[in-house]
């Protein structure tokens, strides 16, 4: 700290020798040991509240980041199960859905009963018989199209059946692709006369 040679403390001893006498000097001496001692004792002691604080800040610091990196390892574990969950959800969807396909897919046989006993039906219903139609007249002669779209649009179309709610009975034809019942026949107006 000091660079003092042996030279230089010689010559102060002699100046404090001259100064205080040699009656004083060993007084003196024992005097600045102790304040000497104190302050050097008040520096350290001020230099390890520093370091205290330094470390206690340090201490601080490290817990902050502690707590943060506990936070972000919440946070991590949060956004794994929300991913998790949400897989978790999708896959039943998904399963839903191919399920859905599935069952859409395989022909379908619903047996429905009527009755309070299993597989008894209530009534019977009579089989509807499936015939091709054949027109009765030659074919008609070739007409224009734009004056088969004029015949269409004044002609009235026949409502259909509905065939799901209420079945048949007797006889069905097969038009083109589509099952229908046969239209009533014409009442014959010339038996009356």
């Amino acid at each position: 700290m000091f660079d003092i040679s042996f030279i230089e403390l010689l010559v102060i001893f002699v100046v404090a020798l001259v100064v205080f006498g040699p009656d004083k000097l060993p007084q003196a001496v024992r005097t600045g040991a102790l304040w000497f001692g104190r302050f050097k004792r008040s520096f350290n002691k001020v230099k390890t509240e520093i370091e205290q604080q330094l470390n206690a800040d340090d201490i601080r610091r490290e817990l902050h980041n502690e707590a943060i990196l506990a936070e972000i390892e919440q946070a991590r574990k949060n956004a794994d199960k929300l991913v998790k969950d949400t897989q978790n959800q999708l896959d039943k969807a998904q399963s839903g859905i191919n399920k859905a396909i599935n069952t859409a897919n395989s022909p379908a046989i619903a047996v429905v009963t009527n009755s309070a006993e299993e597989g008894a039906p209530t009534y019977k219903t009579p089989e509807p018989e499936i015939t091709e139609s054949v027109p009765d007249a030659a074919p008609a002669a070739v007409v224009e199209p734009a004056a088969a779209a004029a015949d269409d649009t004044q002609q009235e179309p026949t409502p259909a059946q509905d065939f799901y709610n209420t079945p048949p009975t007797g006889k069905v034809v097969l038009q083109g692709r589509k099952l229908m019942a046969p239209a009533p026949a014409p009442a014959d107006d010339n038996k009356d006369s």
